[in-house]
């Protein structure tokens, strides 16, 4: 279905749901599609797992803001081992 339609690689980490495995994961790339009956536009979520096989590869802009926001909560979590002791 990925392939039928144009692909939106994500260059913001989103945890959303799997069109593909249906779990909570990290998205890579969306695409955004008309309901046939409702005429309403709804998005589907790839994640990096399902997205390889199809050719997905997350962008460098990407790998680099989830970098960050790993980064950004160690630093939480320190600060709050300080706090509590």
């Amino acid at each position: 279905m990925f392939a039928k339609k144009s692909v939106r690689l994500q260059e913001v980490p989103l945890i959303r749901r799997c069109f593909s495995c249906h779990q909570l994961r990290f998205a890579i790339a969306s695409q955004v599609l008309i309901h046939k009956s409702s005429g309403r536009p709804y998005c589907r979520w790839l994640c990096e797992d399902c997205g390889k096989p199809r050719g997905l590869h997350p962008t460098r802009e990407y790998l680099k803001n989830l970098q960050e926001m790993d980064e950004e909560e160690e630093t939480k979590t320190d600060l709050k081992v300080l706090v509590r002791a």
